[in-house]
């Protein structure tokens, strides 16, 4: 799970980070105004990831319709039980 975590977190920052660059080409902007750009087009954008459709709200944290998440407990047979999601496909968000 955390490496499709990962995959997903670095997807979106190489997303995010060429249509900041197609907009305004980075190269020659001070850093720090690279990091506020690249911020606000974190927040402005919509991803599609393996993870699921991810985007953010004003304050940053993740809006996600359904998330994937392993059950810690093994069975007894040693293997770990399958992926599920997160509301269970078919049923409406809490």
């Amino acid at each position: 799970q955390r490496a499709a975590q990962t995959f997903t977190a670095v997807q979106v920052f190489v997303e995010a980070l060429r249509a900041l660059d197609a907009q305004t080409p980075l190269r020659g902007l001070p850093l720090a105004d690279q990091r506020i750009a690249l911020n606000r087009q974190l927040l402005a954008g919509h991803y599609d990831t393996p993870l699921g459709p991810i985007s953010f709200d004003q304050d940053g944290e993740v809006q996600q319709s359904q998330s994937t998440s392993r059950n810690s407990r093994w069975r007894r047979t040693g293997r770990v039980a399958p992926l599920s999601t997160w509301p269970p496909e078919g049923t409406h968000e809490l």
